[in-house]
């Protein structure tokens, strides 16, 4: 019994070791939402979510709110999207953290993606002008500790996408601007500090179910796109080699 019990605990340990991200089946809305802002937490494999230690916690773990130190910081992302393929796509982040007396750390986000220009025609495919399309995100998130080792997380996001002018007749139907809300839910816990050798180490464990809410309504309320509802689990450990 004690073997088996050792087996499953080693397995758990390995499936949550590496950062998971599962996404909603089929088509979303929205999939600007599911990039990555910060490249350190992207080139660590997407560790952000059990480290979250910075102003890019909103994205992937807001419960590490809860264990940052009340420094205020910002960050800013401009990438051009996917250049390589003459896309005319470029991805804006800025998110910024700040301590509140008493209440602990609050984040802050504002998320652009520019969809470049497109060629608006008519049925017969006459060219008949341009249009810029875009897709934007603004919210804000906290953390809280609910022990002095696990913290959890929430935060909410409105978002916009405007593919087309509102309006504009597709088929049969009327085009519109669409919109909706979504929510976080996350937890974050950590160990004390413990000795290994002369090293000072610590385990961390997180999670995010990020971008729960109504989808995306571009032409009628029976036609809604899903949001792009992603969940994240990972572990990280850290040990300070030397000075």
């Amino acid at each position: 019994m004690m073997s088996i019990k050792k087996s499953l605990f080693t397995a758990l340990f390995l499936l949550t070791g590496s950062t998971v991200a599962v996404a909603q089946v089929g088509i979303t809305a929205v999939p600007f939402l599911q990039i990555e802002p910060d490249s350190r937490s992207a080139g660590m494999g997407n560790t952000g979510v059990a480290v979250a230690d910075n102003a890019s916690a909103l994205f992937w773990n807001p419960a590490g709110f809860a264990f940052q130190d009340e420094e205020t910081q910002i960050g800013i992302t401009h990438s051009n999207w996917l250049p390589n393929f003459n896309t005319d796509l470029t991805y804006y982040y800025l998110s910024g953290k700040h301590h509140v007396d008493g209440l602990g750390n609050f984040g802050a986000h504002i998320t652009y993606f520019d969809l470049g220009e497109q060629v608006e025609t008519t049925d017969q495919n006459i060219e008949v002008g341009t249009f810029r399309s875009y897709e934007l995100a603004t919210g804000i998130s906290y953390g809280f500790k609910i022990t002095d080792n696990f913290a959890l997380g929430t935060g909410f996001r409105f978002i916009y996408s405007r593919l087309v002018p509102a309006g504009t007749v597709v088929g049969t139907q009327t085009a519109q601007n669409g919109s909706s809300i979504g929510f976080d839910l996350s937890g974050l816990y950590r160990t004390d500090p413990f000795e290994i050798g002369d090293k000072l180490a610590n385990f961390n464990l997180g999670f995010n179910l990020s971008n729960v809410g109504r989808g995306m309504q571009y032409v009628d309320d029976s036609q809604r796109d899903p949001l792009p509802t992603v969940f994240r689990a990972g572990w990280s450990f850290n040990m300070n080699l030397d000075s």
